[in-house]
């Protein structure tokens, strides 16, 4: 079998004459992409909706990539096949290397070519560019320490290791034509070739051939190379989450093979017959941000192989790899090594292999491989597998006999199965979803996912519930040069508890038909009017009454917009009468126009909207509604003014009207408005803190005379919500079907204060009412008209705390109403979240004569392992709970384990559900269980997934 996580990431979508950006989805979700040639596509961007993002097998890949690089890590050493330089002694007659300290220095401030008396150690050398030797020269008799090359007895490609020069030594001086140092600039070419024989004349000391140096005895300053490493990788840093599983490493990643190499050591061997250089104690190799260590390194070009033995070190910024023993064949690119030990410290992972063998072409195989997160000495989870093989060229891995351990119990267990090692998506099972909830019994979901094709796949989750049975459930993806969408669908024949067949389908699409134009289409259905009441998890889906059905077309403009629509609902609660379910719009065309840059200075408006109403048992019919407008705005730097005029014409053609009313009704109504504003401004100090102050007076009147519009019927009007930015419209009906009279000036004032420092707004309280200068005749049916004065006062605040609080209230209080007035609508809330992730919110709704609730939630974490959840929303107003969380969160740096109780009410009555969540997220792996973030982002406000 095989599993799969599609990853997150970005795509790009380009076929032949266009160009289609996208954006990646979320919880995984590989790429779609489709390459069949198209042409006059525009460029657009979207965002696709996520699959299902947890897989523990896709991120198996991710696990051993640590083992993965141990190739990307090496092979740079070996590709770049370098040759070895040496330069000039300094009576020019013969080659020298010298000692140096492990940094890559002269031992000694003198001739780097001589050495104290009786010093039997060899040289270190550096590795780099080939050097073409100069003419035949006699080799001088000095005692040296290094090897001597004899330019005669070999050829132009003869090397030998490279120190640096002093910087009086004339090998520093710009080089002669012909040269070793020209030579060696120019060398870099012959990489690629086979280098001929070469021939050595050495010192007594170091004839060959002869037997292997001794290894010198290690020093306090020559550390370990097995504690080297950790070294960096701070393991006690926990994160206040568990990281997800981290981006997929690359098996393309490139190393500079043109960069010199250089190798210090405490002893080296050169043997230039079978081109061999065996370099012992401490050695260590650099080539950019590549280090190697050992304790015996040997390099044979003749046979193009490495070997390396003792304790092996190989380091780059995002790996480290240890082992007893390495070889590996050049040109081949094939190779093993031995006990391996790994780390990646950006994603502060771990793990080891008993061998790692480069087989060549792309692939490579793996022995008793592991991977975890956890601190070294603790493998609270562990995920092992007897045999793990790599295809780099087809982009998958296979492995055998794979298991997931936690607390050392086995978790889950594969004999086989494939995953993919690169963004090429694979079909697979993804990771399962398990709950218990009073609805459905115990809940189990296995998605399967499908890779069908570049751009569009398939994802099939079989769903048991112990109360109602076996349901399947579907998501299609696709993705074309214009058009991306989802299809996703639920099946459940014979519902135990309901005795019958249920499901549901929603689709969504979008099409991009050029940079401007925009076709969008919204369906759903459900079986029945208790299928989300039954099956669905959350307040919001039980309590839909309404699901949409709609296409659209949109045009943008520079200055306007046209929107086309049909839409039609499915009404899935019975009990709603037909008089009471919102209308269909077959059509719906809509023009809004906006332009600044009018004549003189002024400014141009036009709502403008055609659409025919349909619905059963109900008056129906055309309406045509005009609304143009022209306002001459003045602005200055401490105020601003702006008249405007205008008129709002609408017109019905109906069916089925009213008796004694008419069927083709209109109307036509003037309008003037008078918006008007001033800003103070002064600096000052509150708390220590310098900050800018404002007081911001606005004026706003209105006149539009009365006009009959009873015959009018109400298609899709309403009233709009009182709060304070309404004070400033022109109607107070949310639709034309109504325009009201108004004869009125609204008063408000704004306070602010801006934080000197980033001009932050700390505090915002704003403070309005209107006054009416002529009663209300304009109304909606069943309306009672007031005739007070004014209207209701409305205060708002939004303030910045500090140190992580912030609080916002809103009222609006009618002082007209009863002997003390009457509190209409009422909010009050206050946040906090600080960086250890505690989380508290308590809010105060009040709608009078609809909703009085409360509203607490919390995240407390008690320490770095243990938190506490909780919510409790409840209303006054029908004296029951909505909905309750209860949960606890404990564990450590690599791992955390989540349970969460939730009560919640699923309908209008007094019916409850009660749920069960268990969740097991494992950093850089992934998570097991149920989706408990979505759960608390729903339910506690400020709470954010980390």
């Amino acid at each position: 079998m095989r599993f799969c996580r599609p990853a997150e990431h970005r795509f790009r979508y380009q076929p032949a004459g266009a160009r289609l950006d996208y954006l990646g989805w979320r919880h995984g979700g590989g790429p779609i992409d489709n390459r069949t040639e198209k042409t006059q596509v525009p460029p657009t961007q979207r965002t696709i909706h996520p699959i299902l993002s947890s897989c523990w097998p896709r991120t198996f890949h991710l696990s051993l990539a640590g083992a993965l690089l141990l190739w990307i890590a090496f092979s740079p050493i070996v590709w770049s096949a370098p040759s070895w330089d040496c330069r000039a002694t300094a009576d020019g007659r013969s080659w020298s290397c010298d000692q140096r300290s492990s940094a890559g220095t002269a031992s000694e401030a003198e001739d780097p070519a001589t050495t104290r008396e009786g010093d039997e150690q060899t040289a270190p050398a550096a590795i780099g560019r080939k050097a073409t030797p100069p003419a035949s020269q006699d080799v001088s008799s000095d005692p040296v320490s290094a090897p001597k090359i004899d330019p005669a007895a070999g050829n132009e490609d003869a090397v030998a290791p490279r120190v640096a020069a002093p910087a009086d030594d004339p090998a520093q001086r710009p080089p002669e034509p012909g040269s070793p140092k020209e030579s060696a600039a120019t060398a870099n070419d012959d990489r690629a070739h086979k280098p001929r024989s070469r021939s050595i004349q050495q010192t007594p000391s170091q004839a060959a051939p002869g037997p292997e140096p001794q290894r010198p005895a290690a020093t306090s300053a020559a550390l370990s190379h097995a504690l080297d490493i950790d070294t960096g990788i701070n393991w006690d840093d926990c994160p206040t989450r568990p990281r997800a599983a981290p981006t997929a490493f690359k098996l393309d990643q490139e190393h500079d093979t043109d960069l010199p190499i250089d190798v210090d050591a405490d002893a080296v061997i050169a043997d230039l017959g079978p081109e061999e250089v065996t370099f012992s104690g401490n050695v260590r190799l650099v080539q950019g941000d590549l280090q190697v260590q050992a304790d015996q390194l040997v390099l044979n070009r003749s046979k193009g192989q490495i070997q390396a033995d003792g304790d092996i070190l190989i380091s780059r910024p995002d790996l480290r790899v240890a082992g007893s023993a390495a070889s590996y064949q050049l040109e081949a690119q094939q190779g093993t090594i031995e006990q391996v030990r790994y780390r990646v410290p950006g994603a502060r992972a771990r793990g080891q292999a008993e061998q790692a063998e480069f087989l060549g072409d792309g692939q490579s195989r793996y022995a008793d491989i592991s991977y975890t997160t956890c601190a070294p000495g603790d493998d609270a989870w562990l995920l092992k597998a007897k045999t793990l093989k790599l295809d780099q060229v087809e982009g998958f891995g296979s492995a055998q006999h794979a298991t997931l351990r936690f607390m050392g119990v086995p978790m889950l267990y594969a004999p086989t199965f494939t995953f993919p090692i690169d963004d090429r998506r694979r079909s697979g099972v993804l990771l399962p979803t398990v709950g218990q909830s009073s609805n459905t019994g115990f809940d189990l979901r296995v998605p399967y996912y499908f890779n069908l094709a570049e751009n569009y796949d398939l994802t099939l989750t079989p769903r048991l519930m112990t109360k109602r049975g076996l349901m399947l459930g579907g998501e299609f993806r696709f993705l074309t040069a214009s058009t991306f969408g989802t299809l996703n669908g639920e099946y459940l024949p014979s519902d135990q508890e309901f005795d019958g067949d249920r499901g549901s389908l929603a689709v969504r699409t979008t099409t991009r038909f050029n940079p401007r134009t925009t076709g969008v289409v919204r369906f759903n259905y459900a079986s029945d009017e208790d299928y989300f009441e039954d099956l669905g998890d959350s307040l919001a889906a039980t309590s839909a009454t309404h699901l949409e059905r709609a296409g659209e077309l949109r045009y943008a403009a520079d200055t306007w917009g046209l929107l086309g629509r049909v839409q039609y609902y499915q009404t899935i609660d019975r009990d709603i009468p037909a008089g009471a379910r919102p209308y269909s719009r077959l059509p719906q065309l809509l023009v809004d126009l906006e332009d600044p840059d009018g004549i003189a200075g002024t400014s141009y408006y036009l709502d403008a909207e055609y659409v025919n109403f349909y619905r059963r048992d109900s008056v129906r019919g055309h309406r045509l509604t005009l609304f143009p407008k022209i306002g001459l705005p003045l602005r200055n730097s401490w105020g601003f003014i702006e008249p405007r005029v205008g008129a709002h014409y609408a017109s019905y053609r109906l069916t089925d009207q009213q008796v004694g009313l008419d069927d083709a009704p209109d109307s036509l109504i003037g309008l003037f408005s008078l918006d008007s504003g001033l800003y103070f401004d002064r600096d000052t100090n509150y708390f220590g803190h310098e900050v800018t102050h404002t007081l911001e007076p606005r004026l706003f009147y209105l006149y539009v005379p009365e006009t009959d519009q009873d015959d009018q019927p109400i298609f899709d009007t309403g009233f709009f919500d009182f709060n304070f930015d309404n004070l400033f419209r022109e109607n107070r009906f949310n639709g034309p079907d109504r325009f009201a009279d108004a004869n009125q000036l609204t008063a408000a004032l704004t306070s602010r204060l801006f934080a000197e420092q980033n001009g932050a707004e700390l505090l915002r309280a704003s403070l309005g009412q209107t006054y009416y200068f002529k009663d209300r005749e304009v109304s909606l049916p069943g309306e009672v008209l007031a005739d007070d004065s004014s209207s209701a006062v409305v205060a708002e605040l939004a303030a910045e705390l500090g140190a992580g609080w912030r609080a916002r209230a809103g009222v609006q209080w009618d002082p007209h109403e009863g002997r003390n007035g009457n509190t209409d609508q009422a909010l009050a809330q206050l946040n906090y979240r600080n960086r250890n992730r505690l989380t508290f919110n308590a809010a105060y709704r009040l709608r009078d004569q609809v909703a009085e609730q409360t509203d607490l939630g919390l995240l407390w974490p008690i320490n770095a392992n243990f938190s506490l959840i909780g919510r409790h929303n409840y209303s006054l107003q029908e004296d029951r709970l909505l909905e309750a969380l209860f949960g606890i969160e404990y564990g450590r740096c690599c791992w955390r384990f989540r349970g969460l109780v939730r009560q919640y009410t699923d309908s209008s009555d007094d019916d409850t559900n009660l749920g069960f969540f268990l969740q097991l997220e494992l950093n850089g792996l992934g998570s097991l269980g149920d989706n408990i973030d979505e759960v608390l982002e729903r339910g506690i406000y400020g709470y954010q997934a980390e």
